[in-house]
């Protein structure tokens, strides 16, 4: 299907931004976050729109040391004085190792607090970092190269709030979801084989109950483990 005027205006744009890059790095940052972002959500942006919150972004991502999420909430400059009178946001920032389920906790959290979601930008990025956390690339998806790891870059606006305290909570709220995300993800692979486990023991060696009842009970294990409820 051909690219609609819109498409391709925002194309330029994006290209414009990267153009303005101060390192390969971002240059490539830059397309990465903005690739699989619908036009809609970018079309009235500028370039130099793009750019800084691009720049902003990878400033906070270029050192996480340890594995824990790392979460800023910020309202920076750059959106007061965005393209085309587009309303201020509030900015969160998160960088974790990607999972299942961080979108919709994240979002839903945000919700929790009474604050309305604006923009989700969320690449996965295969990355390569130093001992100490230091970013020092970013590769293509599909590698394989030693050392690469994949992280969850997520970047939401919403509703502007300036007050300490919402912030602070906001942040706070987030942490503490991410961290119980974190958890039931260790979590369930260890439950998912313990459920195999019960399977072929009750296969093996079945207890002393009705054919029926076992064969029931089997049935249903092995529904759960095959993907149809999250352990």
């Amino acid at each position: 299907m051909a690219a609609t005027g819109e498409e391709r205006q925002v194309r330029k744009t994006i290209a414009a931004a990267r153009a303005l890059a101060a390192s390969q790095l971002e240059a490539i940052f830059v397309e990465r976050l903005y690739e699989n972002v619908p036009p809609f959500d970018l079309a009235n942006l500028d370039a130099d729109a793009l750019y800084a919150a691009a720049h902003e972004f990878l400033d906070h991502g270029r050192s996480r040391p340890g594995r824990k999420p790392k979460i800023r909430v910020t309202n920076p400059a750059y959106m007061k004085s965005r393209a085309n009178g587009r309303a201020a946001h509030t900015v969160v920032e998160i960088l974790n190792d990607d999972m299942p389920f961080l979108v919709d906790s994240v979002t839903a959290e945000i919700n929790r607090l009474g604050l309305t979601v604006h923009l989700v930008i969320h690449p996965i990025l295969k990355v390569k970092r130093d001992k100490n956390g230091r970013l020092r690339d970013i590769l293509p998806e599909d590698t394989d190269e030693a050392g690469a790891r994949a992280e969850s870059w997520m970047r939401v606006e919403v509703d502007q709030h300036t007050s300490a305290e919402t912030v602070s909570a906001l942040k706070a709220g987030l942490e503490n979801v991410l961290a119980d995300v974190g958890h039931a993800v260790e979590d369930w692979q260890p439950m998912l084989g313990k459920a195999r486990e019960i399977i072929d023991e009750l296969t093996v060696r079945p207890p002393n109950l009705p054919d029926d009842d076992i064969d029931e009970a089997r049935a249903f294990l092995n529904w759960l483990a095959d993907d149809n409820f999250t352990l």
